[in-house]
């Protein structure tokens, strides 16, 4: 199983206001099939459908209590124009004001369920594909205060699971505490614990007197089995994307 996770710091950049999801289309169509994530969390994702780049198709909408999530058929295509794949898009229009820091879930299979969960701030959004959950999370900027509720509510839905919970989290792995442990280490807690690259993922490009921070990863059950991650530059962004497998 290989999954990714990309803060796109909004969908558009200089003047093309789908420059990250074309740029993330392009990336998948052409990575080899060995290597290429079958799931993306992604957030600050824009607006979707608006911003996909190909042919897009709602299909199914869930309402779990929440915010609706609408799940859409995606024929990505590539920059050329002349290769594509199929993936379904779970997104939720969380950011109703500027209409940019939303989430969504990137996959070739098709949701079987879906699911929002809130924090003080902002929610998580999950879809359920073959048993596992997968959360798309993004806590507040404001050094990922809301952190352990988002996990805790995320553990409120779906308990024990499975479940895996990717994205920017804006606090370090090693200042999440899950009822007083550390998640940095696998907890007694049906194993849950965090899985992160060892170098830095924001900022993508240091200026003198940056801080050099892992805010980019998953929480995980012991049940998912994600070993190692390693950045993906993806450019376009203030932070890297990540790769899990």
């Amino acid at each position: 199983m290989i999954l990714m996770t990309w803060n796109m710091q909004g969908a558009g950049t200089m003047g093309k206001p789908s420059a990250k999801w074309e740029k993330l289309a392009d990336w998948l169509i052409h990575q080899p099939k060995l290597t290429r994530p079958g799931l993306v969390a992604v957030q600050e994702c824009g607006v979707v459908p608006e911003k996909l780049p190909g042919k897009v198709a709602l299909v199914r909408e869930f309402a779990p209590g929440g915010w609706p999530v609408m799940v859409y058929r995606w024929t990505a295509v590539d920059q050329s124009g002349l290769n594509s794949r199929d993936y379904y898009v779970s997104y939720a229009e969380l950011d109703t004001g500027a209409n940019r820091v939303n989430l969504a879930v990137v996959s070739e299979a098709e949701p079987e369920d879906a699911a929002t969960t809130f924090a003080e701030k902002r929610p998580a959004i999950g879809v359920s594909i073959g048993g596992i959950w997968f959360f798309s999370i993004h806590a507040s900027a404001a050094f990922g205060w809301d952190v352990e509720d988002l996990l805790a509510n995320i553990w409120t839905t779906v308990s024990c699971g499975p479940w895996i919970a990717l994205g920017d989290y804006n606090k370090q792995p090693g200042y999440i505490l899950w009822k007083g442990e550390a998640l940095s280490q696998p907890t007694r807690e049906c194993g849950l614990g965090s899985i992160s690259t060892p170098d830095y993922t924001h900022p993508r490009v240091p200026e003198q007197g940056s801080k050099l921070l892992i805010l980019d990863y998953i929480v995980q059950t012991k049940h998912v089995g994600i070993a190692v991650a390693h950045r993906e530059d993806m450019g376009l962004s203030d932070h890297y994307a990540v790769v899990f497998a």
